[in-house]
């Protein structure tokens, strides 16, 4: 996936999280959430990226993932975004994988350890190890 639309599923993610955000928890909102998660897959071509970035959305929206980024909703997909952007389209070798291993340690502390951003991180993982 290209640099734009690898930006476009994050800003895709942050407007469902943005439109939901009220929501957590309450299953009355799920087949609504489900329907427009269906959508931003299907806008990138079932992309298994978007698939991964809307299944964690999912999980948190439905209380499977416990727990909140404490620096603002916004500010964490921007991490998110600029921790995937540094990394896109580089020579995969094992000092590669170091330092995106340190970067998502890094974001990991600045968010305390959240689960959402460690289920973010491996989606990340998993399209940067695609894209090779």
């Amino acid at each position: 996936m290209d640099t734009k639309t690898t930006y476009e599923v994050y800003n895709a993610i942050m407007k469902l999280h943005k439109k939901y955000a009220g929501y957590v928890g309450n299953a009355a909102c799920l087949p609504a959430l489900d329907g427009d998660i269906r959508r931003v897959v299907e806008r990138f071509g079932g992309s298994k990226f978007a698939a991964a970035m809307t299944a964690v959305l999912r999980r948190w929206f439905t209380g499977k993932i416990e727990g909140a980024p404490a620096d603002g909703i916004v500010q964490f997909y921007v991490d998110l975004w600029q921790l995937h952007k540094r990394y896109i389209g580089m020579e995969q070798d094992s000092i590669f994988w170091q330092m995106v291993t340190d970067s998502i340690h890094e974001l990991n502390k600045k968010y305390g350890g959240c689960r959402q951003l460690q289920e973010y991180a491996l989606a990340i993982a998993d399209e940067l190890e695609r894209s090779t």
